[in-house]
């Protein structure tokens, strides 16, 4: 039996959510009433009353500041949820500005920082990578690195998850060696921590620490695909969903992941038949976890389009390819890196088709995104590059395609 026939069977579909819920929300609007209220028995109260309300008063002041941290921590995940990532980031440099004003008085109590600090600057580097700030988004993926490690030490969880996403930041800034030093570090950590885990652990532990580690693993088989290893990444992909379903009896958004990434490799080798159940898998517990229309859907939508090219239907193709550059521009994303996946894309759509001028527009378009975003040595230049030479070398330009494939050439040489 193939491995995609083990990995596709049916199980409930589950979304692992964060834990704070609306929490934030509800302790803000309680701190505000209780605000309210301690106000109104100050000024009808007689002295007495008033003497032990003024003590309440000052206790309510001291927890403001960190009811408004949780409040902003919440919110900017919400915001970051609805792809509104201009908000997202509005909101989390409010709550980095919040957390900064309360410093003092956590150091006086004797804590380096508190955990909403580190949220709030993760959700202010994530909006930031989806505004293509990413030399910013490590800048702050590092501060929250350093308040999490100072506090809380190097093998909590928080810790683990911010060092994951540190490393993934890394990788749009070409800072592969980096960035693969931590991700073996960390998945070395949290291997570790699930094989320690036991019945007595809460489910929430246990799904957190897979979670965690599986996003570990997709970063590092993303450095192997980028290096041209693509066995190794193949296995690295097959290795986290043997975990996932070995240690989980939901099928979540991570498992989605993985499954979907193992299909595009599949895709790149010629093996369609095996990818297209677990592309389909993979579209169908994304859709279960947030709906057809979330940001998340756009790679389902842009691996079906690259499978549906390789059997040559090409109506297909562009169906699944406009429907998910659709969702990337209704967030924003068509000036990403994201918006250049899909750009490149419908330029081998068209290409196929012989529209080579539509092509080169939209190959030029990506290329243009990618040299502005994250440089002009950027690895997934090269995969523009390379059917752009397919493209010059049909309408007769030569020079220009040697000089393509030059600059193809050095590109993947530098990874390697």
């Amino acid at each position: 039996m193939a491995d995609s026939q083990k990995y596709i069977s049916k199980r409930s579909i589950k979304a692992v959510k964060s834990g704070l819920g609306y929490w934030g929300t509800l302790g803000f609007v309680a701190w505000l009433l209780a605000g309210a209220l301690i106000s109104r028995i100050f000024v009808i109260g007689d002295l007495t009353c008033q003497v032990l309300v003024f003590l309440f008063g000052f206790i309510w002041a001291i927890f403001g500041p960190f009811s408004l941290s949780l409040f902003l921590v919440e919110a900017g995940g919400r915001a970051l949820y609805n792809c509104d990532y201009k908000l997202a980031n509005l909101i989390a440099r409010a709550g980095v500005a919040s957390d900064r004003a309360i410093l003092p008085l956590v150091n006086v109590i004797g804590i380096y920082d508190t955990p909403l600090a580190v949220l709030n600057l993760l959700n202010l580097a994530n909006s930031q990578i989806m505004l293509s700030k990413f030399k910013e988004a490590s800048t702050n993926l590092e501060a929250a690195l350093d308040k999490s490690q100072a506090t809380f030490g190097w093998e909590n969880h928080l810790t683990q998850l911010v060092l994951g996403f540190l490393s993934n930041s890394y990788l749009y800034q070409s800072r592969y060696i980096e960035a693969e030093s931590y991700l073996k570090k960390s998945i070395a950590a949290k291997s570790k921590q699930l094989k320690e885990q036991d019945e007595e652990d809460q489910e929430f532990e246990v799904l957190y620490t897979i979670s965690s580690l599986a996003m570990d693993q997709f970063g590092y088989a993303q450095i192997l695909a980028k290096k041209g290893l693509i066995e190794e990444a193949e296995e690295t992909y097959r290795e986290a969903i043997t975990t996932i379903l070995g240690n989980t009896e939901y099928d979540t958004d991570m498992l989605a992941n993985h499954m979907n990434a193992l299909g595009e490799i599949l895709v790149e080798k010629g093996e369609l038949e095996e990818a297209e159940p677990l592309l389909l898998r993979a579209e169908e517990i994304r859709v279960g976890v947030f709906g057809k229309q979330h940001y998340v859907l756009s790679s389902s939508y842009l691996a079906l389009g690259y499978l549906n090219l390789k059997k040559d239907l090409l109506d297909m193709a562009e169906e699944n390819f406009t429907e998910g550059f659709a969702i990337r521009e209704a967030a924003g994303l068509r000036p990403h890196v994201d918006g250049a996946e899909f750009l490149r894309a419908l330029g081998e759509l068209n290409l196929a088709r012989g529209n080579h001028d539509q092509a080169r527009s939209y190959f030029d378009e990506a290329i243009d995104i990618y040299e502005k975003t994250v440089g002009e040595d950027y690895v997934d230049l090269a995969r523009v590059l390379a059917p752009y030479c397919k493209l010059l070398e049909e309408t007769g330009e030569n020079d220009k395609a040697i000089a393509l494939k030059q600059r193809e050439g050095r590109i993947r040489a530098d990874l390697a």
